[in-house]
């Protein structure tokens, strides 16, 4: 009985590796066709042929191993709001094939053809402190070289520092400045934290279908507290409009975020004066169609002040209506 089972998980083990292998190679050949790895990846995403797991060993064995790209791993010192200002200066280098590894602690890997569009506008931002690694490789032989004044230039421009970078990595030389965005930028810890309390501001996120549904991360939005403390009838109120949140929006979660640090507990912020009047609470939702972030964000802010109560009067085991 014994022997058998091992024999049959040796099979298994064996199929396995067998796809493994079956669909590397078939990557492989893609790339030779001239395709951007993150183009193929996204697909065989799209079609559930690929698990986010299997992305990074994707990525050193044909980047790294197989073509020797080179490669430049950071992590961000800001949050870029906004991705147009990038894409619209390294859409352009096309003197080189490029690809970013951009690594969430939410939605893990996800791999960026930086001139895709797409791409961006699924990943919506660079949050600070993420991780980010760059892999290029020169499309001609003569600009090996220039491979790592390539790499700390694409460092300074998702670093916000369009300065810094030379212009002569597309094939036209035409040089490509960064245009402000035709929306409003989407709002950082910063501006949020200005607006004045009980003012709503504008839904930054665009709600609308996607043609591929992928889970994306919003920017953290501030909630300023006008009760004198956060005490446990706020965070009982807090835990209500979330719980209404999640339901209307399967798969949808909101994290929340308080002096730089991600709470896991909402319960942790009952502490008496850990959360003053005045100060900010942080959220971000993350999903595959994020809706009614000002409505969310109205009813946090009512729920951090002396109207809590009207979230907290529900029966027990009932999930609020809010949304």
């Amino acid at each position: 009985m014994t022997t058998e089972v091992l024999n049959i998980k040796t099979v298994q083990d064996y199929a396995i590796l067998e796809n493994q292998v079956n669909m590397i190679t078939d990557i492989q050949s893609r790339l030779e066709k001239g395709r951007n790895l993150a183009d193929i990846i996204w697909d065989m995403e799209a079609s559930e042929h690929i698990t986010k797991r299997q992305i990074p060993a994707i990525v050193h064995t044909l980047l790294i191993e197989k073509h020797q790209y080179a490669s430049l791993s950071f992590n961000l010192s800001t949050t870029m709001a906004d991705w147009r200002n990038i894409y619209q200066v390294v859409k352009a280098w096309d003197q080189f094939d490029t690809v970013i590894a951009y690594y969430h602690p939410q939605l893990d890997v996800s791999l960026i053809n930086p001139s895709n569009q797409e791409h961006w506008e699924r990943i919506e931002s660079l949050s600070v402190y993420e991780l980010i690694v760059i892999f290029t490789k020169a499309k001609d032989p003569s600009l090996r070289d220039k491979e790592a004044k390539f790499l700390t230039d694409f460092k300074a421009i998702c670093s916000g520092r369009f300065a810094e970078h030379e212009k002569d990595y597309s094939s036209d030389e035409t040089a490509t400045e960064p245009v402000k965005a035709e929306t409003k930028p989407v709002a950082t810890d910063k501006t949020e934290a200005e607006h004045k309390p009980g003012e709503e501001p504008p839904a930054s996120i665009e709600e609308k279908p996607e043609s591929k549904k992928k889970k994306r991360i919003t920017p953290k939005y501030g909630v300023q507290v006008s009760n004198e403390l956060f005490h446990n009838g706020n965070v009982e109120a807090w835990r209500n409009i979330i719980e209404s949140y999640e339901k209307k929006y399967p798969g949808s979660t909101i994290l929340l975020f308080h002096n730089g640090q991600r709470i896991k507990h909402i319960s942790s912020l009952f502490k008496w004066g850990k959360v003053k009047t005045g100060d900010s609470i942080f959220f971000s939702i993350v999903g595959e169609e994020i809706k009614d972030v000002a409505k969310l964000k109205k009813y946090l802010y009512q729920g951090a002040s002396e109207s809590f109560k009207y979230f907290i009067k529900k029966d027990v085991n009932v999930v609020i209506n809010l949304f």
